[in-house]
């Protein structure tokens, strides 16, 4: 388990299990990011994310967060990118991202893979760095 603490530098002693910007996929020790996006405004769900079992939820400064920890910043989801690397280090030092809407798979598809043994496709950053964290803990090179 990771502490909390150990990710922000201060003394929160609450247990870290995982990474969520949907609130539908928060577990007990998750860090819950709350963002405004185009459709929907994380904030409006950060009681649910308590509920689910959140430990603290990154959230502008004004965010109303009770039940859990608020880590507060003008720019939540750069605090979350910092704190989800923390979690998921050691990191490969390079990786390569395809990112998009329309194309994605098929240019994963095209490029050059005979040389990796393990891709990881996803159109979440966290969730990537999760599946390649997981490959390097089970012995697999992750160059």
């Amino acid at each position: 388990m990771t502490r909390l603490g150990t990710l922000t530098g201060g003394d929160e002693v609450v247990d870290v299990t995982g990474f969520a910007i949907d609130h539908r996929k928060v577990a007990r020790g998750t860090i819950f990011g709350a963002f405004n996006g185009v459709r929907m405004n994380g904030e409006d769900f950060i009681a649910d994310a308590i509920k689910a079992g959140a430990v603290a939820i990154v959230a502008r400064p004004e965010a109303q967060v009770e039940g859990a920890v608020h880590l507060a910043a003008d720019e939540p989801r750069q605090l979350f990118a910092q704190l989800a690397a923390r979690f998921f280090a050691p990191f490969p030092d390079v990786a390569v991202a395809v990112t998009g809407t329309n194309g994605t798979k098929m240019t994963t598809d095209a490029l050059d893979w005979k040389n990796t043994e393990q891709k990881v496709v996803t159109d979440k950053p966290v969730e990537m760095k999760s599946e390649v964290k997981g490959l390097a803990d089970d012995g697999t090179e992750t160059k």
